[in-house]
């Protein structure tokens, strides 16, 4: 049988120390996003802290709202606790998005215990902090991951990805700075972040990135066509004034960043720029 069939098992720790849910995904369809990107011929969105309109940020939620949108990744913010263990969080600390408070770097994963996450409205949820693990678990199979790593070593980064067996689907966010830094031999592709122009002619001839993060400096149709023309995509943001506008109503800003056609569009309110490119025969 062809269609691809999930199974999720989840072991329960029953020792005092907390430790993280495995979660194994048995026999799922394989996502390629070398493949993607060498046939796509439409702008695609990517969901900041992945869709969570409705649920958390950075939740095992938010991806699969992303997915039953229909959308092609999340972005995701990884860091590690006190004792190493990587979750999904944006902020140093847990106050803004959580039940509870306190540092991500001085706690340990069985301080998280009990914890829960909230809404963008402070609304109290049942839902855990997920680890990494989990959430490429969650996302295997069904939509492609941007990883924005910002307190975290990246050999484990690497390491959760190769066991989690999502090299093929995952992209992680690089500079300058972090790419000389990563572990040999990892097993996942890059975002990279090209700040001007030698950023851009360095990632377009480098065979680890994949996508091209252009700022806005360097954000033109020449860098756009060269990068498609290279087999590669241009990653575009839109997060803050451009995605603000979406919420008014208006769209001339991002008829702009349309008109310079990248390839993957990043931003907070993927519904809303789902439905104008489909509505504007973007995709």
């Amino acid at each position: 049988m062809k269609k691809a069939l999930q199974i999720i098992f989840i072991l329960l720790s029953a020792c005092d120390d907390k430790s993280p849910e495995p979660i194994e995904i048995v026999e799922t369809a394989s996502l390629d996003v070398k493949s993607f990107v060498d046939t796509l011929d439409y702008v695609a969105i990517a969901a900041h802290r992945g869709y969570h309109n409705d649920v958390p940020e950075n939740s095992l939620q938010s991806i699969e709202a992303a997915v039953t949108l229909g959308i092609e990744f999340v972005e995701l913010d990884v860091r590690s606790t006190k004792d190493g263990v990587l979750i999904l969080m944006h902020d140093g600390t847990i106050d803004r998005t959580t039940s509870g408070s306190g540092g991500v770097a001085n706690m340990t994963y069985a301080n998280l215990d009990g914890i829960v996450l909230l809404t963008n409205t402070g609304h109290i949820t049942s839902f855990s902090i997920p680890t990494l693990e989990q959430a490429l678990n969650t996302a295997k199979g069904k939509i492609f991951v941007e990883l924005d790593v910002k307190d975290a070593d990246y050999q484990e980064v690497n390491r959760i990805i190769q066991k989690t067996q999502t090299g093929s689907q995952v992209l992680v966010l690089s500079d300058n700075t972090i790419f000389n830094s990563l572990p040999e031999n990892f097993d996942f592709l890059l975002n990279s972040i090209c700040e001007d122009q030698g950023d851009v002619d360095f990632f377009l001839n480098d065979n680890h990135t994949l996508a091209l993060n252009l700022t806005k400096s360097v954000f033109t149709k020449v860098n756009t066509s060269s990068i498609e023309r290279s087999g590669k995509a241009s990653w575009r943001g839109i997060l803050g004034g451009t995605d603000e506008k979406l919420l008014e109503g208006s769209y001339g800003l991002l008829d702009g960043v349309l008109t310079i056609k990248p390839s993957i569009i990043h931003t907070a309110y993927p519904e809303i720029v789902l439905e104008y490119l489909k509505e504007n025969n973007y995709r």
